[in-house]
């Protein structure tokens, strides 16, 4: 995913995490970002908790979750991750 972005002149990529923990700790060491790309099911710190954690810790960032959802329980709770925490109204593209 990180390639594809790379190839758009739109976007910088300004750091990349395999899981939840490694973002997070991006984010408190200075790393500027004001979209963070993220799946549901990684190791350590999930989508779900990293979601919580961004709307909770640097509310100006957004996250867009890219993931294959197992059922559609599975992508409510996505979605109320980050709708629950700010009042955004958030919804599948």
């Amino acid at each position: 995913m990180a390639d594809l972005f790379a190839e758009q002149n739109e976007f910088e990529i300004t750091g990349l995490a395999f899981n939840g923990l490694e973002a997070l700790a991006l984010l408190k060491s200075g790393t500027i970002a004001d979209i963070v790309l993220a799946d549901l099911n990684m190791p350590d710190m999930d989508g779900f908790e990293l979601t919580r954690e961004i709307v909770l810790q640097h509310s100006d960032i957004k996250v867009i979750i890219l993931t294959m959802p197992e059922n559609a329980e599975y992508l409510k709770r996505a979605l109320d991750a980050g709708e629950e925490l700010d009042g955004t109204d958030v919804g599948p593209l």
